[in-house]
């Protein structure tokens, strides 16, 4: 089985890179690579969710296997819901089951207040509030210039985002966030049980909007995978 994976907002493929290590070995762990980063960063980032979703699965559909699930994180979330909607109006293949971790559930998302007149500084604090970077990153000159760029559009495509009322998943959708996550409200992380007619969980780990870098809240998080994706690798 293939899960494949969207990062947050301002975050590439890389995030998932040792994510086969602590996973099944029958689990394949696919990393989501956005334009505008790493090794497309001369390619035009997307501005526009419709699209970029679009593309996306037009991109991927061919290379799936016939077993496979979508996770995303924060912005990330996002899009691998609005993938397996997508997936699901283009008559499938569409994916067994969805999980969704550190984003409230639309249509109740709250907006993230971005500030496009925001300073570097301002925002580079904003990042260290919710711990999505590391210092070692955020103090070479480089390094944080190419992530406050990738951050500021990923923060403006997340801000444009518009839920559009629809028929709701038939997959299992799996929910989950840090218990210290200042962007997901209790009711934000459960409300997503609307949006599938299929199996729902929603599991709260130790942390903050990144409780998944942390080794112990990791841990969890691939147990729980493991949980409720094998249930269904052979379906």
């Amino acid at each position: 089985m293939t899960i494949v994976c969207c990062p947050h907002a301002g975050g590439s493929a890389s995030v998932f890179r040792d994510w086969s290590m602590s996973l099944p070995h029958w689990l394949d762990v696919w990393g989501v690579q956005p334009p505008g980063r790493e090794s497309r960063l001369a390619e035009p980032p997307y501005r526009e969710m419709t699209r970029l979703v679009a593309d996306l699965v037009t991109a991927v559909v061919p290379i799936l296997p016939d077993h496979f699930a979508l996770f995303g994180h924060s912005l990330g979330a996002l899009i691998a819901f609005e993938a397996a909607r997508e997936m699901e109006r283009r008559g499938g293949p569409a994916p067994r089951t969805v999980i969704v971790s550190g984003c409230p559930a639309p249509p109740s998302r709250r907006r993230l207040e971005y500030n496009p007149k925001a300073t570097d500084d301002e925002l580079l604090q904003r990042i260290r509030d919710l711990g999505g970077s590391p210092e070692s990153a955020l103090g070479h000159p480089e390094l944080r210039q190419l992530i406050l760029t990738a951050l500021r559009t990923d923060l403006e495509l997340a801000e444009s985002y518009e839920f559009v009322p629809g028929s709701p998943l038939n997959c299992p959708l799996v929910a989950v966030a840090g218990d210290a996550d200042p962007v997901v409200p209790a009711d934000g992380l459960v409300d997503w049980r609307f949006q599938t007619t299929g199996a729902f969980t929603s599991r709260r780990f130790r942390g903050g909007h990144f409780f998944f870098l942390s080794k112990e809240s990791h841990a969890g998080l691939t147990v729980l995978l493991a949980e409720v994706l094998r249930p269904i690798r052979s379906l």
